[in-house]
């Protein structure tokens, strides 16, 4: 029998999924981690490449939602507490001062790095936008207004891609797991 797939978020969190694996026997299951987070689970459940995947609920959720034939379904779930975000910009931009910065300025949105569309940081941007009331729109169809993204989202892959596009200025801000971000 092939060993399960399990796809997981190599952070602080995934470290009961290692000391699994070295209670069980050899081939049972091999571990894949994607340090880019949810939305490349989410392509790897549906390309059929991992069996499991262990990652941010509210991605998974937001998938789910807009996918008329979802591929997977959740489950369970494997931490009941809810993560802080963090919002992170560079260490020499003076001009992100605040969260009322993130909107953007003389017409610009503002740039928000994220890992792929699809992950946490992608999702929680717009947490955070409704939060502060940038997001506008209606529903889908019927005649509504499309609903506008309010940012400008960046794609950079991965957590140091996120902090190198924050410092380079590819992108203003992003938002990430409060404690893995330290």
């Amino acid at each position: 029998m092939a060993p399960l797939r399990i796809g997981y978020i190599p952070e602080h969190f995934s470290i009961p999924i290692h000391l699994l694996l070295k209670s069980l026997p050899p081939n049972t299951i091999t571990l894949h981690p994607y340090p880019s987070g949810t939305g490349h689970l989410i392509t790897s459940l549906n390309a059929h490449t991992i069996d499991l995947a262990i990652g941010l609920t509210e991605g998974f959720i937001a998938h789910l939602r807009n996918t008329p034939s979802p591929s997977f379904r959740i489950i369970g779930s494997y931490v009941n507490s809810p993560l802080r975000w963090a919002i992170s910009t560079g260490g020499s931009r003076d001009d992100i001062n605040s969260i009322s910065d993130l909107r953007g300025k003389d017409g610009r949105k503002g740039k928000l790095g994220i890992s792929r569309v699809g992950s946490g940081s992608y999702v929680m941007g717009y947490v955070l936008a409704d939060r502060e009331g940038w997001v506008s729109g209606g529903g889908q169809g019927g005649g509504e207004k499309k609903k506008e993204d309010p940012f400008e989202f960046v794609v950079l892959n991965d957590f140091k891609g996120l902090r190198d596009g924050v410092n380079d200025g590819r992108a203003d801000a992003f938002l990430w797991e409060y404690f893995t971000s330290k």
